[in-house]
């Protein structure tokens, strides 16, 4: 993986909500700026990595995606001494998938320590389709002290958003975290299971 060396600092972001909310889509748009229905989705851990200027600095962005890995059980262990930020992801027209959040907060915060957290309700261009109320979203995320956003993959509404919120909050805890350059870089990509290309995966995600 061809990682842009013009950076000040690294921090990782991962990426955790049920199949089908639009994680993958939600980092595609993010990375290439685009959207498509089509769009197709690791097997296994995806990671892309984008540099955003951000609180004047060239932040190397690094995001796992968990496409096919949504059993928690399934995240390795792995990942949780390299992870500073976590965006959980639900569809606000499927009311399981926003239910569920709850079962991923306790799970994660078992194993992850000292990070920064955003909640995301995804798709709101489904305006005709809503389940869950933005407010229902925003109580959600009161409730464990999270930061809120509403997101469309489709129209790019909040996407680039979230991140600059979440690095941001990151960098405040600077100190805290005693980030230092190349720090948090995976130096064993090719031990990961890895589809570095959405084009050449292998099942489909919304």
């Amino acid at each position: 993986m061809k990682i842009d060396s013009n950076y000040e600092l690294s921090v990782a972001i991962l990426f955790i909500g049920d199949s089908r909310v639009g994680k993958s889509n939600m980092i595609y748009r993010l990375i290439e700026n685009k959207y498509s229905e089509e769009i197709l989705a690791s097997v296994g851990f995806d990671i892309k990595t984008k540099v955003m200027k951000i609180c004047n600095k060239n932040i190397l962005v690094k995001i796992f995606d968990t496409a096919g890995q949504e059993r928690f059980n399934s995240i390795t262990t792995s990942l949780f001494q390299k992870v500073q930020g976590i965006v959980l992801v639900y569809d606000i027209s499927n009311e399981d998938s926003f239910r569920n959040i709850n079962n991923w907060i306790l799970k994660i915060k078992d194993n992850f320590l000292n990070v920064q957290y955003i909640l995301v309700g995804n798709k709101c261009d489904l305006e005709n389709e809503r389940i869950i109320s933005k407010k229902d979203g925003m109580n959600l995320a009161k409730k464990y002290n999270f930061k809120f956003f509403e997101t469309s993959s489709k129209t790019g509404q909040n996407i680039n958003e979230v991140i600059i919120e979440l690095v941001t909050d990151i960098y405040k805890n600077f100190t805290k975290f005693n980030y230092e350059k190349n720090i948090f870089l995976n130096d064993n990509y090719d031990k990961i299971s890895i589809q570095s290309n959405y084009q050449s995966s292998h099942k489909k995600c919304c």
